[in-house]
């Protein structure tokens, strides 16, 4: 966070046209950058902030959360304008001559507030409506939920999953790693697996759309990943992959759905550049993580059924807008949210979490379902809001028609236009920077 700040003084001090475009430019950039590399945790974003209120933020169908965040240092450096040419004195020149000061940082604050709130109580959620059931299992993550042997852990999804699935019901879905130790070249013949499947063949037209941990065996022969981990079996070394994944289960199919999440969690899902920064894996072991980290698939998908398309977004990839993007590039005509947010206990962060898929909401106009392995499950309409919220640490289950909606939104065609401008921005301004020191420095040489 230093360095754009860094950057900004530099270039006031050698390029003093530039003003604070540079400081918005740079600040920009850093979220945009810290958005896309292995050490991300973008709870950061300013246009984050605005999760708990996205009635004031409906605008993000056109911007994203980068509009947010350019509202906000465009408001902040208007504000330190003013104060920085304010005289702290009564004078009714001085007064006459901040009085526009003062009305533009109020239009730009209050102007986009007031066209979001108008258009949030005007705006329906668009699109056909259909049935979907959320389950909310509530095992404790740290030292019940991979203790308990599957048997048990799917009688308690079964017997949740009967008691609120009906005949209209078209999907059911259940939080992210519901049952672990799938194979990925066979799947179907997994107890837990064979479990699901009798769910659904008794419910048909039901798709049951869950989490799962799961791996892939690697061939002799077959070229390995970065993140392979090697295991010696007796006299056998064995090569796999380990994923945190999404599959749909459904009567009659001839092949199951599976998606790969790809964006991990640093330290308990991914080792950030192991390479380099190997010498952290004692807080990775103590994070139950790999110095190997997690297998990605490097495209979103969205998983299709007769019903429509849904986006299997797990856990963290909530948090990341033009990511979740993709999912509707892909075709997503509403989102399954799947997480276990019981390693939070019951502290702010699982709050968040759950406000950040609110600004996905409005993002891509999809409405959202939401299955926590403890609280909070829900249901999230297209402008935002949260519905059917259940409580933390407790079993679960909720059922609603959400619309499913095929609209592409200004912001999902185009992405996270507002910080690409902004990167070539400071491109540009670093480049004159470095000319100007360069410059500089040749003539302090000619002088001496």
């Amino acid at each position: 966070m230093y360095v754009p700040i860094w950057f900004f003084h530099k270039t006031r001090q050698y390029l003093p046209k530039t003003g604070y475009l540079s400081f918005v430019a740079y600040w920009l950039s850093f979220e945009f950058l810290h958005l896309n590399w292995e050490i991300s945790w973008s709870w950061l974003t300013l246009g984050n902030a605005f999760a708990q209120f996205p009635q004031a933020v409906q605008w993000y169908e056109y911007t994203g959360v980068f509009g947010g965040s350019l509202w906000v240092m465009a408001a902040n450096v208007l504000v330190f304008k003013l104060l920085e040419k304010m005289e702290f004195r009564f004078s009714p020149k001085a007064a006459l001559a901040q009085g526009w000061n003062f009305w533009r940082i109020k239009l730009l604050v209050l102007v986009p507030i007031a066209v979001s709130l108008v258009w949030y109580f005007n705006i329906q959620d668009e699109g056909r409506d259909v049935e979907v059931a959320v389950v909310q299992p509530n095992f404790e993550p740290h030292y019940e939920k991979f203790n308990i042997p599957d048997r048990e852990q799917m009688e308690r999804f079964i017997r949740l999953s009967e008691q609120v699935v009906t005949p209209n019901t078209k999907y059911v879905v259940w939080p992210e790693t519901s049952f672990d130790g799938i194979r990925t070249d066979d799947m179907e013949n997994h107890p837990a697996m064979q479990v699901a499947k009798q769910f659904v063949e008794k419910h048909p037209g039901v798709k049951l759309v869950t989490g799962v941990s799961a791996y892939k065996l690697f061939k002799d022969g077959e070229p390995h990943t970065r993140n392979t981990r090697r295991i010696e079996r007796g006299s056998r070394t064995l090569y796999l992959e380990v994923y945190n994944a999404a599959l749909q289960l459904e009567a009659g199919q001839d092949s199951i759905p599976f998606y790969i999440k790809s964006k991990l969690v640093p330290g308990a899902e991914i080792l950030p550049y192991h390479e380099v920064l190997f010498f952290l894996k004692p807080i990775v072991d103590q994070l139950d993580g790999s110095v190997e980290g997690h297998g990605i698939q490097k495209y979103r998908e969205a998983f299709p059924s007769s019903d429509g398309k849904v986006a299997p977004s797990i856990c963290y990839e909530s948090v990341f807008g033009d990511y979740n993007g993709g999912y509707v590039r892909a075709g997503a005509e509403a989102t399954f949210i799947m997480t276990n947010d019981g390693w939070w206990d019951d502290s702010g962060g699982h709050r968040q979490h759950l406000a950040y898929a609110r600004l996905r909401a409005v993002e891509t106009r999809r409405s959202i379902a939401r299955s926590a392995n403890t609280g909070t499950s829900c249901f999230i309409n297209q402008r935002g809001d949260v519905q059917q919220p259940t409580e933390y640490e407790v079993e679960a289950t909720i059922r609603q028609n959400i619309k499913f909606n095929d609209r592409i939104t200004f912001y999902v065609r185009w992405g996270d236009m507002i910080a690409r401008f902004a990167f070539f921005t400071t491109m540009i301004l670093l480049a004159n920077l470095l000319a100007k020191k360069l410059k500089a420095r040749a003539e302090r040489k000619a002088v001496a």
